[in-house]
C-alpha cells in the first residue's frame, strides 16, 4: 500500500563514484515505482472527486473510504504492471544525473556548463 512509503535521502539515491551497489539501485527502483502508484492515486481521486463518485452518484463515508482503498491499490497494481513509464523514467534521471547538493554546487555546475 501507498502507507508504506519511506523517505529516501539524497545520500542514498547518489552513489559514490559513479558505484551502483545491487540494494542501493532496487531501492531506488522501489521509491521511483511507489512515487509513479502515488502519482496515478491522486489521478484517480481528482477524477473521482470531480465527478461525485465514480458512478455518478455521491458516495457516502463508507463508500468513500472503499473507494479510496481501491484507488490505492489499482494504482500499485498499475504501476507494478508498469504505469505510466513515470518509474522508470524518473529512475534513469537520477542514476544518469545526481542532483548537486547546494545551490551553490548547482550554480558552479550551470556557469562551468555554460562557460
Amino acid at each position: 500500500m501507498i502507507d508504506s512509503l519511506r523517505t529516501v535521502t539524497p545520500g542514498e539515491i547518489a552513489s559514490p563514484a559513479g558505484s551502483s551497489g545491487p540494494n542501493n539501485r532496487g531501492q531506488l527502483t522501489e521509491s521511483a515505482r511507489q512515487f509513479e502508484a502515488l502519482l496515478i492515486g491522486q489521478i484517480m481521486r481528482s477524477m473521482r472527486e470531480s465527478a461525485g463518485g465514480w458512478l455518478g452518484s455521491g458516495e457516502d463515508q463508507a463508500g468513500s473510504s472503499m473507494a479510496e482503498f481501491a484507488e490505492q491499490q489499482m494504482a500499485q497494481l498499475l504501476s507494478a504492471s508498469g504505469g505510466f513509464g513515470l518509474a522508470s523514467l524518473i529512475e534513469q534521471g537520477l542514476v544518469r544525473s545526481p542532483q548537486p547538493q547546494t545551490l551553490q554546487d548547482a550554480a558552479s555546475a550551470r556557469s562551468a556548463a555554460s562557460g
